[in-house]
């Protein structure tokens, strides 16, 4: 009985297997003639293929026709925009107010969007001429530049109110040339305000550090012996470049002389927004109140003046301890303070005070070649032609930074039999370059026994190869160590992005108005109009300055600023 029912439960799962069996069976046709269908679809759209292909190569030939009949149109809008501004006066004019309106509505908005404190246009005639005499002194132009650069600002002042306005400012400073052009911000810390709110949007984004460091920075450079004297700031606290020049904040401008008494005339507004910054050691933006630290990096020559120290000619030349010029040794630090013979400009704390990495690496590079040119001139010029380094038409500078890193990093690893008594002064002159990079090291011993290695290795070298011992080795021997240790990087805290504005400058300059010959490069003068500063009368911001680039058909290059 049990058995009997065991056997029909088998057989029931034998039936059961046998119509699942059948099922898939009968299905199988059905699956062959739906791949076939599926192949057959597919043979089909590879046969259309080519026809697409083709429909696509005649909507391609299609746009290509259309971008030419654009960039034709485009050419002939140039060609006639270029004929209307060497046209007749009245022509132009006609244009212009034109676009009036659409002018008005601009400066309506930029104003809304900077603040009231900073005036988009002069208000008076008066101020128009102040302005056109300030950008001619700035950029040393001559009349035929001045004359091409009016062709293109319909609104320009006449050349002879220009000369006139100079004439009798001439006459009201007793016979004297006074007219020392300057630019500067009416509110730097508006200014302030607004790069840290670009650092925010671009490098930080959106959320800004607890602490930042804020580093000042000072120095007059350009083509030719009238330097533009430039001071800012930059924060390298989580930027991606922070030697960019396109992240210095430039505060105040000036033509003239790195003295003190400019320094206070022509930066006064930015000098009380940066002893604030360091009284306070904060500051805010957007509601937020932020800590930083104010670090000072500047030319050798500025320093002194801020500091309100001697200068580096004195007996005692360091900015940061009271070693003496015939004691020139590793010399502990000591309070800069106990020489101070004027009231500093800015109130900063002595060690935060920047030993100037690139002045002080190209000062050692520069001392260093002069030494190979005068030990062998022929072969000097050989390894200059070999690197493709053009030295340049200062004597007091033979070497750019560029070069003189290039110099020193293929004699370091390529050497040369010429200068073999040089050998050890580039190798270990090669690694001190590697601590004047922006990488950031740690704050701890191991580091400090690093650097004062390498420093040590240099001086040694330096000192055995008959090298003058120049200040700036001083530097380098008794307080780079120090700092780097303290702050955890040097070149991170350094001048190359102002160093930088200069050759920005120049390389604007030769765009506007074309290369000058050799013996007016020696008295030319070039702002870096690409920075983060306004016309003190006007107060454009550097989103809202415009270099255009426009040749004219029989004249040198000219430009005009347009308002975004």
């Amino acid at each position: 009985m049990h058995l009997s029912v065991h056997y029909c439960i088998i057989l029931q799962e034998l039936m059961e297997k046998c119509k699942k069996g059948l099922e898939k069976a009968r299905e199988k046709p059905n699956q062959e003639k739906q791949m076939k269908i599926k192949l057959a679809e597919s043979r089909r759209n590879i046969a259309r293929q080519p026809s697409e292909v083709e429909v696509l190569k005649n909507q391609l030939v299609q746009l290509t026709q259309e971008v030419t009949q654009l960039q034709q149109l485009e050419k002939k809008l140039d060609k006639a925009e270029r004929a209307l501004a060497f046209s007749s006066p009245r022509k132009r004019k006609k244009i212009d107010e034109l676009g009036v309106k659409q002018k008005a509505e601009r400066i309506a908005r930029l104003e809304k969007h900077i603040g009231e404190s900073m005036e988009i246009r002069p208000k008076t005639p008066e101020n128009d001429v102040e302005v056109a005499l300030f950008i001619k002194n700035a950029y040393r132009l001559t009349e035929f530049q001045y004359k091409g650069l009016q062709k293109f600002a319909v609104n320009w002042s006449p050349l002879h109110h220009v000369k006139q306005r100079e004439k009798d400012l001439i006459e009201a400073a007793g016979g004297l040339d006074t007219t020392e052009a300057s630019v500067g911000w009416t509110n730097p810390a508006m200014a302030f305000g607004l790069y840290v709110q670009r650092l925010v949007e671009t490098a930080w984004s959106t959320r800004m550090p607890d602490a930042v460091d804020v580093v000042i920075v000072a120095d007059g450079g350009g083509d030719g012996a009238a330097n533009m004297v430039k001071m800012g700031l930059f924060i390298p606290t989580g930027v991606p470049a922070p030697q960019s020049p396109f992240n210095v904040l430039l505060l105040s401008a000036y033509t003239g002389k790195e003295s003190r008494e400019n320094l206070i005339t022509f930066c006064e507004k930015g000098l009380d927004f940066l002893n604030r910054l360091c009284k306070d050691k904060k500051f805010a933006v957007a509601g937020r109140r932020n800590a930083c630290r104010v670090l000072l990096c500047s030319d050798l020559k500025v320093v002194p003046l801020i500091l309100g120290i001697k200068a580096a000619g004195a007996t005692q030349f360091c900015l940061n301890c009271t070693v003496e010029r015939a004691e020139h040794k590793r010399a502990m630090t000591t309070d800069a303070g106990k020489r101070t013979y004027r009231d500093p400009l800015v109130s900063l704390l002595q060690e935060d005070v920047v030993c100037p990495p690139l002045h002080c690496l190209q000062g050692l590079t520069n001392s260093l070649a002069e030494e190979m040119k005068k030990d062998n001139p022929d072969e000097w010029k050989a390894v200059c032609d070999d690197l493709n380094i053009a030295l340049s038409h200062l004597s007091k500078l033979m070497l750019n930074g560029r070069d003189g890193r290039r110099l020193v990093k293929s004699l370091a690893e390529n050497g040369n039999p010429q200068f073999a008594i040089f050998s050890d002064v580039f190798s270990s002159l090669d690694r001190i370059y590697e601590w004047a990079t922006i990488d950031v090291h740690g704050q701890d011993n191991f580091t400090k026994a690093g650097i004062e290695r390498d420093i040590l290795l240099l001086s040694n070298a330096w000192r055995h190869s008959g090298l003058r011992a120049i200040n700036k080795l001083h530097l380098l021997e008794a307080h780079v160590a120090d700092f780097v240790t303290l702050h955890g990087s040097w070149g991170l805290y350094g001048e190359q992005g102002l160093e930088s504005l200069h050759h920005i400058g120049n390389v604007a300059s030769a765009r506007c108005f074309g290369k000058n010959s050799e013996s007016e490069v020696e008295r030319s003068e070039r702002i870096a109009t690409q920075s983060g500063w306004s016309w003190r009368t006007r107060g454009i911001g550097r989103d809202q300055l415009d270099l255009t680039n426009h040749r004219g058909a029989d004249g040198p290059n000219v430009s005009h600023l347009r308002i975004n």
